[in-house]
């Protein structure tokens, strides 16, 4: 065995290696948040590192590198608190330290609690490891069923405990209950269950149920408790999502999580109607060429004024890539100023545009971007009329897009319908907030079980007016 150094937010430590491994899975290996979204193949060019030699700093991807002897490598910090919110909730006043987490395909949101005033001592966010294995849920369950589900469990629980690790070190505190959401296969990928099931018909979920385990599983909590899903693709992300928002009262909600599988749920006179689309990672800032999730210097928002664009960025850092929601953004501003037509096809002479030095939008991620939206618009479209109706009172768009979505852009853009702008409410992490009320009480988690079995799921794959809606929308 052979030993590198790795450079890390100005740390550097020594990482032994075996002869013919790549960087990639050395790194991974050891803890380090690479973005590989093509899953290590070789064709994204998302998992670039830094080789210093002999003064000369050259930028490589990291799966397409074999790690050498004394080899200096530079990883890029990953950090980010962009995709963290907080609420006060009712607590039954336990005593102790609970961990509210929301794991997402692309960021890792943890809410660090005490259990007896609900105050939240610690907000932490960060991308998840996975993302080395591929960018969405699709990508890591064909990994885990050619080797296993067993790499990606041990990925994300080094990450997990390492968060927890540095919690406990700087409060001198131990988490008594650690409460985790998501969508059902990240739910199982936690849990150590095999995902192979999701990547075949009928799909069917090892469980869908709350599940509790005292000191189990490896994490480093007293008792941890996975919340309940509504079905193999709409997972405890969009239960927690409901109890956030109080979704079943006061008239006819939607809630909508702008993520990878494109989760929905809509409340109309008790009852309860659920879907999910295959939308992509684009909404995460995957699968776009410059793309990045939600954590320091990406591009969250975009605006126009006489002429100049504004950029904002997570931790206003200098841009170095672009998430979902300036995405929104930026294919709004680019309609707007007949950059590209209502086909999505540029009409300038490169068919790309650079919104800052490095960031740019391209052909292919307009075209990433639209096939995501027309999935979402048509999903939602479908549900209203499994529903017999046409008009919400209350829109919510869920998940990091939630923190910073324009409601205009969205609209322009034929995210939404024009008609439902003045009802859409930018709710945040929802998943996370209401992971956290089922941390602190015990009504919470009795509702959201009740809501998590009560829902009727609305398959799409099937349905002829899904898929002329979807092509519908494809244009801008």
């Amino acid at each position: 065995m052979e030993t590198l150094r790795i450079v890390y937010d100005g740390i550097e430590k020594v990482i032994p290696f075996y002869k013919g491994d790549s960087l990639l899975s050395v790194l991974r290996n050891n803890g380090y948040e690479i973005s590989a979204n093509c899953g290590g193949n070789g064709t994204c060019n998302k998992c670039k590192v830094y080789l210093v030699e002999g003064g000369k700093v050259t930028a490589v991807s990291s799966c397409k590198t074999l790690a050498k002897a004394d080899m200096r490598v530079i990883v890029p910090s990953v950090r980010g608190e962009g995709l963290v919110t907080d609420a006060k909730t009712q607590t039954d006043g336990e005593s102790g330290i609970g961990l509210a987490l929301d794991i997402g395909t692309t960021t890792l949101a943890f809410y660090f609690v005490d259990l007896a005033t609900g105050e939240t001592l610690k907000r932490v966010s960060c991308l998840n490891p996975q993302s080395a294995f591929g960018a969405d849920v699709i990508s890591r369950v064909e990994y885990a069923t050619n080797h296993g589900v067993n790499e990606l469990t041990q990925t994300l629980k080094m990450r997990i405990n390492g968060v927890i690790s540095a919690f406990s070190e700087e409060f001198h505190q131990s988490v008594k209950r650690l409460a985790v959401t998501g969508n059902t296969v990240m739910l199982h990928i936690f849990a150590g269950e095999e995902i192979a099931s999701f990547g075949k018909y009928p799909f069917t979920p090892a469980f869908l149920e709350s599940r509790k385990y005292a000191k189990g599983l490896g994490y480093q909590a007293e008792e941890v408790l996975l919340l309940p899903s509504v079905s193999s693709f709409v997972g405890a992300d969009i239960t927690c999502g409901a109890i956030a928002t109080n979704l079943t009262a006061n008239g006819t909600n939607l809630l909508v999580d702008l993520g990878t599988n494109g989760e929905m749920l809509l409340s109309h006179q008790g009852k309860l109607y659920a879907t999910s689309v295959a939308a992509g990672p684009a909404f995460e800032g995957a699968g776009i060429s410059c793309g990045m999730g939600g954590v320091e210097g990406a591009i969250s928002q975009i605006s126009e004024k006489n002429g100049n664009l504004t950029l904002t960025t997570v931790g206003n850092q200098p841009p170095k890539g672009i998430c979902g929601s300036g995405l929104i953004d930026g294919i709004a501003y680019l309609l707007k100023q007949g950059v590209i037509d209502e086909t999505g096809a540029f009409q300038t002479e490169e068919d790309q545009f650079a919104f800052a030095p490095n960031v740019l939008l391209t052909a292919g991620d307009v075209r990433a971007f639209q096939l995501a939206k027309s999935a979402v618009r048509a999903g939602i479209e479908t549900l209203l009329k499994v529903a017999n109706i046409t008009q919400v009172d209350r829109l919510f768009v869920c998940g990091g897009m939630g923190f910073y979505l324009n409601k205009d852009s969205a609209v322009t853009v034929g995210l939404f319908p024009a008609h439902m702008r003045e009802k859409i409410v930018s709710a945040g992490n929802t998943a996370g907030l209401g992971a956290k009320q089922c941390l602190l009480s015990a009504a919470a988690r009795k509702k959201a079980s009740a809501l998590s079995v009560s829902a009727e799921v609305i398959p799409l794959s099937t349905r002829a007016d899904f898929t002329e809606l979807f092509m519908e929308h494809m244009f801008f």
